[in-house]
């Protein structure tokens, strides 16, 4: 699987992001807002209930895009 540049870009300044984080669940999502913003991508925060979460990554599409 490859990477576009842009895309590449963004998960790369979100990784800076997350690196920098306080840990609270509240602050992450504006992190996470701010990498992708403009980008066409969004991320979706998992906590896996063992004290990690981890961060998916998805192209921002309506549904109805997909499914028409």
């Amino acid at each position: 699987m490859y990477l576009s540049d842009e895309t590449y870009r963004v998960i790369l300044k979100a990784k800076i992001a997350i690196n920098n984080w306080d840990g609270r669940n509240d602050s992450l999502p504006a992190i996470l807002d701010a990498a992708t913003a403009g980008s066409g991508l969004r991320m979706q925060i998992v906590d896996n209930q063992d004290m990690t979460i981890s961060v998916w990554v998805f192209p921002d599409t309506d549904i109805s895009d997909v499914i028409a």
